[in-house]
């Protein structure tokens, strides 16, 4: 329990200092820029705060140039600060309705350009998957859990659909992340998923993945690219579960 206060007051001394800095360096410098590095330090922190380690490979599959989107499997809150400092590109993400309408976080959501996803809103969803678009369309990357909510364990759940519709019609290559054991740093069912426990995340990135024999966004070829993709990061998986991997 020590661990679990240490790191939520970690959580927000680290969001009240980098929220005011990252404003003021927003005047000055790219904004884009300035949120997106800010996000790196804070999850590097907060990685640190709960005495996690990160090991990550395969950074070298991640091409230098060229929109891309990165698709992970999910297991924690504390995913995307598992992943982020570890992809080498600038990169947005989405903030589920829980976390983004907390007054703390919220403004800060805001502006790194984080997007609300509110899986039980459907109306909602589809604007925000418009959104998605746009970012990618504008040449921006883009992290996504096709999975839409978290594993209790290494299992890896069912991929909807309409992030796999999201792969088609915006046409770009899909960069497979997996992680394991990350649920076992913050337990879903735990204390409300708060719950912060010291440990070890395996981070796995594969090669780019097209789909370009999908000539159509439709469900059919939906479903196929969410089976094509959940094959390339269970793959993954695989192989961080191997020991001394």
């Amino acid at each position: 329990m020590i661990r679990t206060i240490f790191f939520w007051t970690v959580f927000l001394l680290v969001f009240l200092v980098f929220n005011l800095l990252a404003r003021l360096l927003a005047l000055i410098f790219d904004a884009k820029e300035v949120y997106y590095r800010t996000s790196v330090i804070i999850s590097r922190v907060l990685l640190w705060a709960g005495g996690i380690r990160v090991d990550a490979s395969g950074m070298e599959n991640v091409p230098r140039e060229g929109t891309l989107i990165f698709a992970a499997n999910h297991q924690s809150a504390i995913d995307g600060c598992a992943v982020l400092p570890f992809l080498g590109r600038r990169v947005f993400l989405g903030a589920m309705h829980q976390v983004y309408q907390l007054p703390l976080l919220n403004g800060y959501l805001k502006r790194a350009g984080y997007l609300l996803l509110d899986l039980r809103n459907p109306k909602q969803l589809i604007i925000t998957m418009r959104k998605i678009l746009g970012v990618l369309r504008s040449g921006e990357c883009f992290l996504i859990f096709p999975e839409g909510t978290r594993s209790p364990d290494n299992r890896l759940l069912e991929f909807r659909d309409g992030v796999s519709m999201l792969v088609l019609q915006s046409g770009l290559p899909v960069v497979p992340v997996a992680l394991t054991d990350a649920y076992k740093i913050m337990q879903r069912d735990e204390l409300y998923g708060l719950k912060v426990n010291s440990g070890r995340i395996k981070v796995r990135i594969g090669k780019p993945i097209t789909f370009h024999e999908f000539k159509e966004a439709n469900l059919e070829n939906a479903k196929a690219v969410s089976a094509k993709l959940r094959e390339a990061i269970a793959r993954l998986m695989q192989e961080g579960l191997q020991p001394g991997l």
